[in-house]
């Protein structure tokens, strides 16, 4: 569900930095710049295990599964593994990732897809699965819902598969998308205008359309939707009971990436930190600061007594402000009417 554009900031300092965010079911992974991955929330099966492998590049969160994107072209995911959907990838041609509800795919280097996973399309199926392979050869991005899976290819169209049950598998023949992101039960685009297109279910106006003219990437979440603007701002729509619409300002308040997660939304700040708001019983929600990270940019351990203080974040006081609260609802099914 996460669409990522990611920009470097204009000033890194001496720490490491958030280069791409993630924000799925309960759970936020923070792509970091010396290639690992921090994640935080609703930690199920080991989802949301940090990686320090050190050769990450990108990163997609699922429900119950993370995926990591390797600099070999490869991908690693861990999690849940019900129906395969944590198996690697090991084709060396990956350029892309994305996790789904129990599946996984990978956008290859020559336009094509590899999926993996559960693949029944559930109810209302447009007759193709959610991790049926996509081979024409001329995809450009993917972007996993919960149970359908969109590809933008070269010509500027979308084909979608899956679930269909809201008209949110069909695809797009436009010609004008610049961006495609598959959320709970909607599919969202960019046009090339700077609009923002949607279909599928739309009970909290999460289908709705965004005709400001300015929208440089969309991010469908489980039932709201956010573009990124322009000029930094988020600009939000849909449900939103926990604030995970609230968007955002510029330039007071201006990101350069925005994912949407299941009830909550992350964005990157200019400089490197990730703000996060919304649903945050499992911590899902906690902002990450580029002073979070134990690593300097050279590699050097930062001394164990400063790292109270790197972890600005967290309270040391309060012991449910960790990667996991266990406890509570535990009702974990996607939204359902």
């Amino acid at each position: 569900m996460a669409a990522v554009l990611a920009i470097a900031p204009a000033s890194t300092g001496l720490h490491a930095y958030a280069v791409a965010v993630s924000a799925g079911g309960d759970r936020t992974c923070v792509l970091i710049s010396n290639g690992n991955v921090d994640c935080y929330g609703f930690d199920i099966y080991g989802a949301g295990t940090d990686y320090l492998g050190g050769d990450a590049t990108g990163v997609a969160t699922g429900w119950y599964h993370t995926c990591i994107l390797k600099s070999s072209g490869d991908a690693e995911c861990y999690g849940g593994d019900t129906w395969g959907e944590s198996d690697d990838y090991t084709g060396g041609d990956a350029v892309a990732v994305a996790a789904g509800y129990q599946y996984s795919c990978v956008l290859r280097s020559n336009g094509t897809t590899d999926c993996w996973g559960k693949n029944n399309g559930a109810l209302g199926s447009s007759g193709v699965g959610q991790a049926d392979d996509y081979l024409l050869g001329n995809a450009t991005a993917l972007s996993a819902g919960f149970y359908h899976s969109c590809v933008l290819r070269m010509d500027g169209t979308v084909a979608c598969s899956g679930s269909n049950g809201w008209g949110q598998a069909m695809d797009d023949l436009a010609g004008t998308a610049v961006a495609v992101s598959a959320g709970g039960y909607h599919t969202c685009v960019v046009r090339t205008n700077g609009d923002v297109d949607c279909w599928g279910r739309n009970d909290f106006g999460q289908s709705a359309a965004y005709l400001g003219g300015d929208a440089v990437a969309v991010a469908a979440g489980g039932v709201h939707t956010c573009a990124l603007l322009n000029d930094g701002a988020v600009s939000c729509w849909g449900r939103n009971i926990d604030g995970e619409a609230d968007g955002r300002t510029a330039p007071l308040n201006a990101a350069t990436a925005v994912s949407a997660g299941h009830r909550h939304t992350c964005s990157i700040e200019p400089l490197g930190s990730v703000d996060c708001q919304g649903y945050d019983w499992y911590r899902q929600s906690k902002d990450w600061s580029r002073l979070r990270s134990p690593v300097d940019e050279d590699g050097d351990a930062v001394p164990d007594d400063l790292e109270a203080y790197m972890c600005i974040i967290e309270d040391p006081d309060d012991p449910l402000d960790g990667s996991c609260r266990w406890g509570g609802p535990w009702d974990y099914t996607p939204y359902e009417p």
